[in-house]
């Protein structure tokens, strides 16, 4: 893995110089955090027709030749890369970056940065190479982007007055700041697809290694996942409070109530998607995995989910029926992770179901447990239609859907789960080309009388 550089100096570097917060990864896994991002902006890039693309102290995105790029070097570097230093009298080559060569001691070279604004996405990342303790520090919110953006532009006034105009003009170009929603679960997909990669050679050889999980890689991935939890569901959660604050209007028009309610559950959806995927790494990094449980009533649970399992199917072009018994008695469990640990089984078997299936959920008695069974008949396609490509591993704990970016927990992490929850979880397949058969079971509540109760139906 390439090493980043250290300069000695007691100068504080953008990370530091930034007040608004930033989320880090600290330790070993600051600098393949690092890489990963970068790789995953390079990749998000390729589909953005113009930017802007602000770095120091290497080219990391250079042959992104399309996009207008700023680069600051220590003194005497631009010579051995090869790139003319800029001046503003001169023509312009807008395949190479705008080089600015700065002292050894500038506090921009300090640590490593890359800052891209785009129509599409607007990112910054830090990399602060201590040799104790590194640190990988990124956002994607609007007034820490904005604050580097600031800085620089303040930096670039004071070391090369005469390229300030320019530099000013080009950052003017993408105010506001962006960040478009459908480029976030594809950034991250490829930010966590990249990252086993990289870090992969700061683990031990495959002998070495034993069956078992690596405790410090768990704890790498749950600093990580809640990093990126924190970023993902700031900006859904402020997008939700102010569609809520529209939909308490009486003067909507229907069409704009139905487009609104549909971002609100989208919002809640991926809000509660990413805190269980954090709640199930957690009890992942773990000595024990039990959770405090009680009794759960699965009419509650049920009134609760079974809208938006409708809802999330018919988003899909699936039907979605529900047979439930006539006795419903309650269960041992926890009962907010219950519900989201269904739903995320329910959006994992239906993402893959192609549109006009009818999924089935049968919830029946089991002895001493309730079973609940899902199953689909899929609609019959083209013969000559591609395959579904199978889920990428990411990690210990994470798979990527391909085609869609979309992250689920791995099979193994949601068996262990739905443990915690008191429970057991099965997954099987009639036939290599059927879907799943998924089957959940939950302990009834001993001093249940399972008497009946009104169930959604």
């Amino acid at each position: 893995m390439p090493s980043s550089p250290l300069i000695e100096t007691t100068i504080p570097g953008l990370s530091q110089l930034i007040p608004a917060e930033l989320q880090t990864i600290t330790g070993a896994a600051a600098e393949p955090t690092w890489w990963a991002m970068l790789q995953a902006l390079r990749s998000q890039l390729t589909e953005v027709e113009t930017g802007l693309v602000l770095t120091a102290p290497l080219p990391f995105l250079s042959d992104l030749h399309r996009l207008d790029h700023w680069l600051w070097v220590p003194e005497g570097l631009q010579g051995s890369l090869g790139l003319p230093q800029s001046n503003p009298s001169e023509a312009v080559d807008q395949t190479l970056p705008r080089v600015l060569p700065l002292a050894l001691g500038d506090p921009l070279l300090q640590e490593p940065f890359c800052l891209v604004l785009s129509d599409r996405l607007s990112f910054l990342v830090i990399l602060v190479p201590h040799e104790t303790t590194p640190l990988c520090c990124f956002s994607q919110t609007p007034e820490v982007l904005a604050e580097a953006v600031r800085l620089l532009a303040q930096h670039t006034a004071r070391q090369f007055p005469a390229l300030q105009a320019e530099l000013v003009l080009a950052l003017h170009r993408f105010r506001p700041l962006a960040n478009a929603a459908e480029t976030w679960a594809p950034f991250w997909a490829t930010v966590l697809q990249q990252w086993p990669t990289v870090l992969a050679s700061d683990r031990p050889p495959p002998e070495e290694r034993s069956d078992h999980p690596d405790r410090a890689t768990l704890g790498a991935d749950l600093e990580l996942l809640q990093a990126i939890a924190h970023e993902v569901k700031t900006p859904l959660a402020t997008i939700r409070t102010l569609t809520r604050s529209l939909l308490r209007r009486a003067d909507l028009p229907a069409q704009a109530r139905k487009r609104l309610e549909a971002i609100d559950l989208e919002c809640s959806e991926q809000i509660d998607r990413f805190g269980l995927f954090f709640r199930a790494v957690e009890l992942e990094n773990r000595d024990s995995h039990s959770l405090l449980l009680a009794r759960t009533s699965l009419t509650d649970v049920f009134a609760e989910t079974v809208p938006r399992w409708r809802k999330q199917a018919e988003r899909r072009s699936l039907a979605l029926d529900l047979q439930l018994p006539e006795r419903m008695p309650a269960v041992v469990s926890d009962p907010t992770m219950l519900d989201q640990a269904l739903t995320s089984l329910v959006e994992r078997f239906t993402r893959n179901l192609p549109a006009g299936s009818r999924i089935e959920i049968v919830v029946s008695l089991a002895g001493a447990q309730l079973k609940l069974r899902l199953t689909a008949t899929e609609l019959v396609t083209d013969p000559s239609d591609q395959p579904r490509t199978a889920p990428r591993s990411l990690g210990q704990l994470l798979t990527v859907q391909p085609e869609t970016g979309s992250l689920s927990l791995k099979l193994e992490v949601s068996k262990n789960l739905f443990q915690a929850l008191g429970g057991k979880l099965t997954v099987r397949r009639r036939s290599p080309q059927a879907s799943e058969v998924i089957t959940v079971f939950l302990p009834v509540e001993p001093s249940d009388d399972a008497t009946a109760t009104d169930s959604p139906r």
